[in-house]
C-alpha cells in the first residue's frame, strides 16, 4: 500500500445554522456514503466543513441534488503509525521538500494507524517523492 494516496475533499460553507453539520453527515449517512475523515472549523460568522467521501461522486450528486454548494479539492492522504512524532515527520518531510503545506487535518485512532488529510501548494511532487523508494537498506 503507498504512503500517500489522492483523495477528493469536499467544503461546505455553512453559516451559523444550528444542526447544519448533522443535516449534512446525516444526509451523507442516509446515503450510505462512508466519511474517511472530516473538519469542521468556524472563521468569523461562518462555519465550514470539510471532509473526504469514500465515493466522492455519490457524495457529489447527494449534494448537489440537495441543493448543497460546495467545492471539491484534490488532497493527499496518508496513513500514519499512531506514535508520537508521526505527524511532525510528514511535515518536515514536505518542508523538506521546499513545498507549502496549506492545510492538514489528522484523524488518530486508537488502532495502530491514523489518516492526515493534507493540501499542500504542489500536491503531485509530494506524492511522488514521498511514495518513492527508500534509499535506506
Amino acid at each position: 500500500m503507498p504512503r500517500v494516496s489522492t483523495a477528493k475533499e469536499f467544503q461546505i460553507r455553512v453559516g451559523e445554522n444550528l444542526g447544519a453539520g448533522a443535516d449534512v453527515f446525516g444526509r451523507l449517512r442516509d446515503a450510505g456514503i462512508n466519511v474517511q475523515a472530516s473538519c469542521c472549523y468556524q472563521i468569523g460568522e461562518w462555519a465550514h466543513l470539510s471532509f473526504v467521501p469514500a465515493e466522492p461522486e455519490r457524495a457529489a450528486q447527494v449534494l448537489t441534488e440537495q441543493g448543497m454548494d460546495h467545492e471539491v479539492h484534490e488532497v493527499l492522504v496518508v496513513e500514519l503509525p499512531n506514535r508520537a512524532g508521526a505527524f511532525a515527520e510528514v511535515l518536515q518531510e514536505i518542508a523538506r521538500l521546499g513545498v507549502q503545506t496549506r492545510s492538514a487535518y489528522v484523524t488518530p485512532t486508537t488502532t495502530d494507524t491514523g489518516l492526515v488529510v493534507l493540501k499542500t501548494a504542489d500536491n503531485a511532487r509530494v506524492l511522488a517523492e514521498l511514495n518513492a523508494p527508500s534509499d535506506q537498506t
